[in-house]
């Protein structure tokens, strides 16, 4: 007898299933509510065009160590994009410090359609030095590619277990009306399905969403149960105040739980951000959290500072700074946008104009009055399609020859890495081989069979990775 998923398959649902790592570091307070990501292909235009666009191939996380009082690495997430530059492998590593090197931890395999969407995301988990399958999705459209259902899978017994699904519905000015989201029913006799979860959207006339509406099932009384309302207002096409309620069986009322209030520049950029709580004993709002958004004259956002409110005045909590290479903008780029790896894409012009390259944040001391570096993300792009994503965290590089190659490859350390992992995988992210490095070394691949293969090398503090070809 198999019981219901738990609540986090719900949280999934909502979330769009987005990675663990979103590309972004959020402001904590930003967007209370969730929203659906757009699958538009916005990152294809010309082929051409494309080639020449510096797109995202790597992120390095590091934490800080007080003791020492430098930044060391604790995460890395890399991708791998098709021919027109969709993400087919998101893969996450973390830092082994006793090793001194990367270790796999998470891989997502993204499939599209000859219109490229995304029709299925596998995910997997290294263990016990191999990948095994953890879940799967698997998307369809409707002839106007409106996302319109979501089928979840969990691999069981060396099977896909089919355990929970999405379904939306949109309005014929194809915004999304409702989605619902069901779990398998094994109590009965058929396995049918059972209604877990909804949401209802509405617009204004701008096509701007103005209420969005949850219920939760009662699978006694077959009915839906009022559960959360988010409500937002606009001014001039900008979102002003956003007021999440919550219904009480109780009391059979809405009640007010929190509220968002968004306040932007003379450009309609936001700028800040004020969260309040309901305080039902005087019934008003009271001021809770604040999120203070400085941007250089690009647009950019350059610092993020989020504060509580606390004994009448705000105090300082956590910030976010951002260092960006202004030789590209926006446009330039080609960036991860999938439901699994871009969360709040269809926003990104809000947050910067140019190309981000390093973000660090802090935590703030009460104890000293000063900020506290609290942890670090670098941002590594390319622009070669012969190199699908190359990390160089020092500017000494690696020789490795030829490419292609017939039976065997000719690689050469740089100078300050004494000893590596070479490690190759194919188009499936299966390892074919490896082996340890030192200096010079001749790798035999001989016996492999031609196509596209990517490497990875590995050493302390240092890392490189890109793609080859067997000819």
């Amino acid at each position: 007898m198999k019981s219901k998923l738990t609540s986090l398959l719900l949280v999934l649902f909502i979330a769009n299933f987005h990675a663990q790592n979103s590309f972004i570091l959020m402001p904590k307070n930003w967007f209370k509510s969730y929203k659906t990501t757009s699958l538009s292909m916005q990152n294809q235009s010309n082929k051409h065009d494309l080639n020449t666009k510096q797109k995202l191939d790597s992120t390095a996380y590091l934490v800080w160590q007080k003791n020492e009082q430098n930044f060391v690495f604790s995460n890395k997430d890399t991708f791998i994009y098709n021919e027109v530059f969709n993400i087919t492998n998101y893969q996450t590593y973390r830092w082994d410090n006793i090793a001194s090197q990367w270790v796999n931890e998470t891989q997502t395999i993204n499939s599209y359609d000859q219109d490229q969407n995304l029709i299925e995301i596998i995910y997997k988990d290294w263990v016990n030095n191999t990948w095994q399958y953890q879940t799967k999705l698997n998307f369809t459209y409707n002839t106007s590619n409106k996302l319109t259902q979501i089928d979840y899978y969990e691999w069981q017994n060396n099977a896909w277990e089919y355990t929970a699904k999405k379904e939306m519905i949109y309005t014929s000015e194809e915004l999304l009306e409702n989605e619902t989201y069901f779990l398998k029913n094994y109590n009965s006799v058929t396995e049918d399905w059972t209604p877990d979860y909804k949401i209802d959207y509405s617009y204004n006339t701008d096509g701007q969403q103005t209420l969005s509406q949850s219920y939760i099932w009662d699978d006694l009384k077959k009915i839906w149960n009022n559960n959360e309302k988010i409500t937002a207002t606009y001014s001039s096409n900008l979102l002003q105040d956003e007021v999440t309620t919550i219904w009480d069986n109780d009391l059979a009322e809405w009640l007010n739980v929190y509220r968002s209030v968004y306040t932007y520049d003379h450009n309609g950029f936001i700028i800040e951000i004020d969260g309040m709580s309901w305080e039902s004993s005087t019934s008003s709002w009271q001021y809770e959290t604040q999120t203070i958004l400085v941007r250089d004259t690009s647009n950019n956002i350059i610092s993020s500072t989020d504060l509580y409110w606390q004994n009448g005045a705000w105090v300082n909590d956590y910030k976010i700074e951002n260092i960006y290479d202004n030789t590209y903008s926006l446009d330039d780029l080609i960036l991860p946008q999938d439901v699994n790896d871009w969360q709040f894409f269809d926003q990104i012009n809000s947050y910067f104009q140019h190309m981000l390259v390093k973000q660090t944040s802090f935590n703030w001391d009460e104890s000293l009055n000063q900020w506290q570096s609290n942890d670090q993300k670098e941002l590594f792009y390319t622009s070669d399609d012969n190199i699908t994503a190359s990390i160089k965290l020092n500017d000494n590089d690696l020789k490795i020859y030829p490419n292609p190659f017939e039976a065997q490859l000719h690689l050469i350390l740089p100078d300050f890495v004494s000893e590596a992992n070479f490690i190759l995988s194919d188009i499936t992210g299966k390892v074919v081989y490896q082996q340890t490095l030192n200096n010079t070394n001749d790798i035999p691949l001989k016996h492999l069979s031609y196509g596209i293969y990517f490497y990875q090398v590995i050493g302390k503090n240092w890392f490189k990775k890109g793609r080859l070809l067997k000819s």
